[in-house]
């Protein structure tokens, strides 16, 4: 059975044969490129996020997480919560 391909391209049984497709690699770290670019503003996001969590430091982080979610803790026990029990899964050096 033939048919059209979503990009109109001839084609049986999900093969489009009238696509162009350029066997040869790309120079550099291009070839590992999956099809398109991404947002020009994501890499400058991601960088200056992670120049924040450096400024922040991840230790100051950790801590101010667990005081909200003990403050957060209290209340839903206050209120007749269960609660699994406390671990401390981002314990360095185990």
């Amino acid at each position: 059975a033939s048919g059209r391909g979503a990009n109109g391209g001839e084609g049986q049984g999900g093969e489009f044969k009238s696509m162009p497709y350029d066997e040869e690699f790309a120079p550099g770290a291009i070839r590992f490129d999956s099809g398109g670019r991404p947002n020009p503003i994501l890499l400058p996001m991601v960088a200056e996020g992670l120049r924040q969590i450096l400024e922040w430091t991840p230790e100051a982080i950790h801590a101010h997480s667990q005081a909200l979610c003990a403050r957060l803790n209290a209340w839903a026990r206050h209120e007749g919560f269960s609660l699994p029990r406390q671990t401390n899964h981002f314990k360095r050096g185990t």
